[in-house]
């Protein structure tokens, strides 16, 4: 089980992290997200974003990416999937 989390480094994240069965499937959402917060901006996604997130995705482990926060000049996001132990 793997969760894919969405914040603002050195904060908590604001909702709760998405879980998912394998760490593609939650890369996979996390560019989702990514692309839909650019889409609501108004603005392109960044391609060097995208093919970080997409490495992530081929190499289906957990890891973080840093981007630029979509609308936000000089903010970034981190883009984490992270291992969740199932009891």
């Amino acid at each position: 089980m793997y969760v894919a989390i969405v914040n603002v480094p050195g904060f908590l994240p604001e909702t709760d992290p998405v879980e998912c069965d394998t760490a593609r499937e939650a890369w996979e959402y996390l560019e989702e997200e990514y692309v839909a917060h650019c889409d609501s901006e108004g603005i392109i996604a960044n391609l060097r974003t995208l093919v970080e997130l997409g490495h992530e995705w081929v190499a289906d482990k957990p890891g973080a990416v840093y981007a630029p926060w979509p609308g936000r000049p000089g903010w970034r996001l981190v883009y984490e999937v992270a291992a969740q132990d199932v009891i």
